[in-house]
């Protein structure tokens, strides 16, 4: 099936904002407090209202404080493509919701494992207008207060997905989808507009209650993939069912388990608890950013589970860095990609992100050389903050260069997407891009950071380009990539003067990369 991309997800008109209410989404309106829409011969929905205590029970919710503790997982950071999961993360989190007005208040303690080792204890609060945190989430230093409008469309769909009860509270419709078979049993499914968003819930006839609920998401290298959300374990709170147990999938792989050891409801709470800094040097959320995090719930709240602040939707601005005779950086956002201009064409270097973002960057690039088409897009592994954005290329002519033990997974993707393509360019060891006019040499680099992970080199320039084991100009390095960096420029015998990164600033000399790989 064709995916479905970002261009057409994207469009709306601008927002008023009115006194001091926060903003109307196109799309999406999240603060509305929308009445219920229940059909009244739905009688499936009756009873499933009525098994989770009933609809006046509900709407008389005020808050909600949640103690939980979570385990993450990845599988677009795996260390082979196309592996299954891996463990990111643990939290134990405090969250106080409201789920009317969708003001909430989370206390976060996460234990990241990837990439990098450490510990982070903060807090997120939002008041219906602002958006806030504090304390340290991420190994590099923070000073912004504000919380990224992208990863507060995130975090409130997030909440929505994990108390289920709500969706039906705030329903324009309801309406039967016939049924779903779960493990042999047969289950109702409902099919819920809420919030200006459709939501797939499939029931469990023995109890009622909701079994799990399906919404539709973009991802940048899948395209259009389906985020599950399961519940178990249902048990009264004050007279309303509260599931203790949620798990959710992307597409299809598990990506959080969370586990609750206590709920209370309508819990006293003060205005100071969804405010965490001074407003008045905090500007409020982009709507469009909100509405763009809202569709990418997986990827901001995946950051998130990596211990990463790179929380906000990345597409401008671009800038052409030159860094070598024909050789630019292209900069503008945390990641990098790298141009080598050839005599009648461009090889470019990572993709990152999404499609959205390699739009204007290809744009930039026609601005600049017209007369010059990209010939190749090489890609130095998996990970989809690198490779989100391939599509575009190869949707302009690009051949795509990997790692040989990646060709099957980027073939897949392509195909899957409908995109017709050239013949995939692979490395097993080294070899030089054919017929482009000038050296560029892809080698490979055994590591522990991506399993098939190839580096470019520029012999004419002494210059060597490596993503993720090894950022020029961060002062903090993983522990172990730049030495095993080292290791393969020592067993090639490259001649190596300066380093240029997918990350960090740049280049970097070979004496400070040294001082990193001891």
């Amino acid at each position: 099936m064709a995916a479905t991309r970002f261009s057409g997800r994207l469009k709306g008109d601008v927002m008023k904002i009115l006194g001091s209410a926060f903003f109307l989404l196109v799309g999406i309106t999240f603060f509305a407090l929308a009445s219920p829409g229940l059909a009244e011969e739905n009688s499936m929905a009756e009873r499933v209202v009525e098994a989770m205590g009933g609809m006046e029970r509900l709407k008389a919710v005020r808050s909600i404080r949640t103690n939980s503790h979570s385990i993450n997982f990845g599988s677009m950071t795996s260390y082979a493509a196309g592996a299954p999961p891996i463990h990111l993360s643990d939290g134990e989190d405090t969250t106080i919701w409201e789920p009317m007005s969708r003001r909430f208040s989370i206390h976060l303690r996460l234990k990241a494992l990837v990439p990098f080792p450490g510990e982070f204890n903060f807090k997120e609060a939002f008041d219906g207008t602002y958006a806030t945190r504090s304390g340290p989430r991420d190994y590099r230093r923070q000073t912004d207060p504000a919380l990224p409008g992208a990863y507060l469309g995130a975090r409130l769909k997030r909440l929505s997905l994990e108390y289920p009860q709500w969706l039906f509270v705030k329903a324009d419709s309801v309406t039967p989808a016939g049924v779903r078979s779960v493990n042999g049993k047969e289950m109702p499914v409902l099919d819920i507009r809420a919030l200006n968003e459709n939501w797939r819930v499939s029931i469990d006839p023995d109890t009622d209650l909701p079994h799990s609920v399906v919404v539709r998401e973009i991802d940048g290298l899948r395209g259009s993939i389906l985020v599950e959300t399961r519940y178990s374990d249902w048990r009264a709170v004050d007279g309303v069912m509260m599931p203790f147990r949620v798990a959710q999938f992307t597409g299809g792989t598990l990506s959080r388990r969370e586990t609750r050891t206590e709920i209370s409801l309508n819990v006293d709470v003060a205005e100071s608890d969804f405010r965490l800094a001074d407003i008045s040097d905090i500007e409020q959320p982009d709507p469009s950013d909100v509405t763009w995090g809202w569709g990418m719930t997986h990827w901001f709240l995946g950051r998130y589970a990596m211990g990463r602040s790179s929380e906000m939707r990345q597409i401008t601005p671009v800038a052409l860095r030159q860094i070598g005779e024909r050789i630019f950086q292209v900069t503008g956002t945390s990641h990098h990609n790298l141009v080598i201009v050839g005599p009648h064409s461009l090889a470019v270097i990572e993709a990152p992100f999404y499609p959205a973002r390699s739009k204007v960057v290809l744009a930039a690039l026609r601005q600049r050389w017209p007369d010059k088409p990209v010939q190749y897009l090489v890609l130095t592994h998996h990970h989809t903050d690198h490779v989100g954005g391939m599509d575009e290329y190869v949707k302009a002519g690009a051949q795509l260069a990997v790692a040989a033990g990646n060709k099957a997974f980027f073939e897949n993707i392509l195909t899957g997407s409908g995109i017709r393509h050239k013949e995939i360019l692979t490395v097993r060891e080294r070899r030089l891009l054919p017929d482009f006019g000038r050296q560029i040499e892809l080698l490979s680099v055994p590591n522990s950071h991506a399993f098939e992970m190839i580096v470019a080199y520029f012999p004419d320039q002494k210059l060597l380009f490596a993503t993720d084991l090894y950022s020029p100009g961060r002062p903090k390095q993983p522990p172990n990539y730049p030495s095993e960096l080292l290791q393969a420029i020592e067993y090639y015998g490259l001649d190596v003067e300066r380093l240029i990164g997918g990350h960090g600033t740049g280049p970097d000399d070979f004496s400070r990369f040294m001082e990193s790989a001891k």
